[in-house]
C-alpha cells in the first residue's frame, strides 16, 4: 500500500495543518493487489495541484502509475491511479542508477516533471532491456504516446551501444531536457531537449 501521508481519507482532502502525522490523517493514493513502491511526488504547473507517480506490480510485472490532487487535495484521476506505461519488460525508474551501493534513492534524482500545462513528462527504462522511455501525460490523464512510452533511445541489437540512467527536468517552455549514458562501447553522456507536439516528440537540440 503507498500512502501519501497528511491527507485526509474522509473526503479526500488534504487537512493536515497540525504537522502531526498520524494514521487517521493519511490517504490512500493506491490499495492494490501486489506492491507499489517508489513513489515521487512533485508539483503541477501552472495549476498549483500535485503529481503521485508509483511503480505498480498490480499485473504481476512492473508498470508505472500516477494520481493527481488539485491544490485542494482533491484526487482528480481515477482511484488507484491511472496507468502511465505498461508492457511485458518492467519499466522502471527506481533502478537506473547506483542501488548496489546503498546510496542511491529514486527521488533523490529527476525522473518527471510537469509540463506547464497541467500535465507531466516522465523518463523511464526496462528491467528486461537497456533502452530509454519517455511518456507524456496531459492534463486530463491521458497518454500521448503508446502504452509502453516513446522510445527514445532503443538499441536493436547485442553489438549495438546501450542506453541507460535517463533524468529528465522541466525547460519551462511546456518541454523538458533528459540526458542519460550511451555504451559504445566506452561511457558517453548525451542531453537533449524534447517537446511533444500534438503526440509527436520534437527535437530542439542536443549535446554530448
Amino acid at each position: 500500500m503507498l500512502l501519501l501521508v497528511s491527507v485526509a481519507t474522509g473526503n479526500a482532502q488534504w487537512s493536515n495543518t497540525t504537522n502531526l502525522f498520524l494514521d487517521s490523517l493519511d490517504m490512500p493514493v493506491v490499495q492494490m493487489v501486489n506492491d507499489q513502491k517508489n513513489p515521487l511526488v512533485f508539483k503541477s504547473e501552472p495549476d498549483g495541484g500535485y503529481f503521485v507517480i508509483w511503480e505498480d506490480n498490480r499485473a504481476g510485472n512492473t508498470d508505472i502509475y500516477a494520481q493527481k490532487y488539485d491544490k485542494n487535495g482533491n484526487r482528480l484521476w481515477a482511484q488507484n491511479g491511472l496507468a502511465v506505461a505498461t508492457g511485458t519488460d518492467n519499466q522502471v525508474y527506481s533502478t537506473i542508477s547506483n542501488v548496489q551501493s546503498g546510496s542511491y534513492s529514486c527521488r533523490n534524482v529527476s525522473h518527471a516533471a510537469t509540463d506547464g500545462s497541467g500535465g507531466f513528462y516522465i523518463a523511464f527504462t526496462t528491467l528486461d532491456h537497456n533502452d530509454v522511455y519517455v511518456q507524456h501525460i496531459k492534463s486530463d490523464g491521458s497518454c500521448a504516446f503508446a502504452n509502453e512510452g516513446y522510445p527514445l533511445a532503443v538499441h536493436t541489437a547485442s553489438n549495438q551501444p546501450y542506453y541507460a540512467l535517463p533524468q529528465l527536468v522541466a525547460d519551462g517552455k511546456g518541454g523538458f531536457f533528459i540526458g542519460f549514458y550511451v555504451r559504445n562501447p566506452y561511457n558517453k553522456v548525451y542531453v537533449f531537449c524534447y517537446k511533444d507536439e500534438c503526440g509527436t516528440l520534437k527535437s530542439y537540440d542536443f549535446g554530448v
